[in-house]
């Protein structure tokens, strides 16, 4: 990444940070690039959450998982019980209204892993110039790396 890619990167961090601050109506003295970090942080996680369940329905994804059957050691594929991603899909949500305070309660889920996990209504996103999808919902944790 060149040096203009990376100032470019960090102004659209910086931006997107105070757009975010403006819509969850939160303190002045939030420093915009942390708060983004962090969501960025938990849009990953969930994201790797939601890609695992579409492959494996669990949420850890294929790990390796022995049980002896009748004297041999076989393979078993664990599947995460609807409870147990419903308690998991709860402590992402907890952590995003910490973040961004009771308004965060408007963030939603999306379960597809192809695109972004944490977003929020498209009428939202365009009255605060909040970084969208192309189906119009706004964005939580973009990535603005530069594509090389």
């Amino acid at each position: 990444m060149t040096a203009a890619q990376r100032d470019k990167m960090y102004q659209d961090i910086q931006k997107h940070g105070e757009n975010l601050k403006i819509v969850f109506a939160l303190p002045a003295d939030t420093d915009p690039v942390k708060l983004c970090k962090k969501l960025f942080s938990i849009e990953k996680k969930l994201n790797r959450v939601m890609c695992n369940l579409c492959n494996t329905n669990n949420v850890q994804g294929i790990e390796p998982h022995y049980e002896t059957r009748n004297g041999e050691r076989v393979w078993v594929q664990l599947e995460t019980s609807e409870d147990d991603q419903e308690k998991l899909f709860q402590s992402f949500k907890t952590h995003v209204i910490k973040l961004l305070g009771n308004r965060g309660k408007t963030v939603f889920f999306n379960h597809d892993p192809r695109g972004y996990s944490m977003k929020i209504n498209e009428v939202t996103a365009k009255e605060y110039n909040i970084y969208t999808d192309m189906g119009g919902y706004g964005i939580i944790a973009p990535d603005f790396t530069p594509n090389n």
